[in-house]
């Protein structure tokens, strides 16, 4: 893992789930184990995707759309 990664990971994640916690009024225990449970984390902590560049609005968009669609999509 590149120091990039290990740098930034923690604060996207964090971010995130302020953003769900904030914008669906739930608890952070809640979100926390909903967010750990999503195909959008599992995606997000594997470096090679390059799902952790994006920004936390636009993540936000994609959990909501895994959410709500039980998919992900992804520009190519």
């Amino acid at each position: 893992m590149s120091k990039e990664f290990n740098g930034i990971f923690p604060v996207i994640v964090s971010g995130l789930a302020q953003k769900i916690t904030t914008e669906q009024s739930l608890d952070e225990e809640t979100v926390l184990r909903r967010l750990y449970a999503s195909k959008l984390y599992a995606l997000l902590e594997q470096e090679d995707t390059g799902v952790w560049q994006f920004s936390v609005s636009y993540l936000y968009e994609k959990y909501k759309e895994e959410i709500e669609t039980g998919q992900i999509t992804f520009p190519d």
